[in-house]
């Protein structure tokens, strides 16, 4: 698939930005109390080629923050898109917010990334809800990046919510506050990079299918180093490890690497001897390599790495 028909497709939602208030619908009623399953706010932003229609897009679930409206909307101008609109939907239904979403830009997106902080249980529970009604629409390819809970009693929610995505990169239960929006952010760089930045090595939309959909949870590592390719990705490797995957188990892995102009292939090749080194040989992998200039001299590595979930998926029908 052509760049130009990637760009042409992909709406991805996430969000993140506090924007122009909608009309509250129905659900605004006069009380203090949220129904279940209500979300309490959910914030979008999108953008597109020459204010066109939005083909990229963030939508948040959760409180506003201060951090990652700035912060997507330069995800956005990375990538060439201009902003196209920034809205802030406050105690909706999840199939509310769902038709809000999936019409802000007058069309059904082809994919959609949602990312937010769920480790409570209602906030899990609202987006699975969210979830499930955007696959109602039948049409979008689902992607969540968010803050999951680790107890027992939430793995049934989590199942359910992995059952009804392509992708889930779930973050560490540590991570709050900025560090959480500095963490979602680096995990949506991880997930779009390769498809939008112009790089040694790229993939398509069918790649990253391939590569997440029959997985579970994906655990995300980022490491950052002026001290060489292998330095970097030992940090990633170990904050993947701490998050309690067995990377001799796992099923899936995408990997990125970004440097300066001065990168050679040799270092790419280092990182991927690295870590496959590390990880099963029947393993799906999936590689980036991209060129950031801001680096001056540092590597960065992203890897994202899941085991196998207990019930793969065929693709949705479109």
């Amino acid at each position: 698939m052509s760049s130009s028909k990637i760009r042409r497709r992909t709406f991805l939602a996430s969000g993140l930005a506090a924007g122009v208030s909608l009309p509250g619908g129905p659900v605004a009623a006069a009380t203090g109390l949220l129904a279940p399953r209500l979300i309490r706010r959910a914030t979008v932003v999108c953008g597109g080629v020459d204010s066109g229609r939005p083909i990229l897009g963030f939508c948040h679930i959760g409180p506003a923050s201060s951090m990652l409206t700035p912060s997507l909307r330069g995800l956005l101008s990375k990538y060439g898109l201009a902003p196209i609109v920034a809205a802030s939907m406050d105690r909706l239904s999840p199939g509310d917010v769902a038709r809000r979403v999936a019409t802000i830009g007058h069309s059904v997106p082809d994919t959609l990334v949602l990312l937010g902080d769920c480790r409570r249980p209602d906030d899990l529970e609202r987006l699975v809800g969210l979830v499930e009604a955007l696959q109602d629409l039948r049409g979008p390819d689902l992607f969540v990046i968010a803050a999951l809970p680790r107890s027992t009693a939430d793995a049934p929610r989590i199942e359910r919510l992995v059952d009804r995505c392509d992708g889930v990169i779930g973050l560490q239960h540590a991570v709050q506050g900025r560090d959480l929006d500095r963490a979602l952010v680096a995990a949506a760089h991880s997930l779009l990079d390769g498809l939008y930045i112009h790089g040694f090595i790229g993939y398509d939309h069918a790649d990253l299918f391939t590569v997440m959909h029959a997985a579970g949870v994906f655990a995300f590592g980022l490491g950052r180093s002026s001290h060489g390719t292998l330095h970097a990705a030992d940090q990633a490797l170990l904050e993947v490890e701490r998050q309690g995957i067995d990377l001799s188990r796992v099923c899936s892995v995408h990997m990125g690497f970004s440097g300066d102009a001065d990168t050679t292939l040799v270092e790419i090749s280092d990182l991927a001897a690295r870590v496959q080194a590390r990880i099963s040989d029947s393993a799906h992998v999936m590689f980036y390599a991209t060129i950031k200039q801001e680096l001056r001299g540092q590597v960065e590595v992203s890897l994202l790495a899941a085991i196998e979930r207990r019930r793969p998926l065929a693709r949705r029908g479109r």
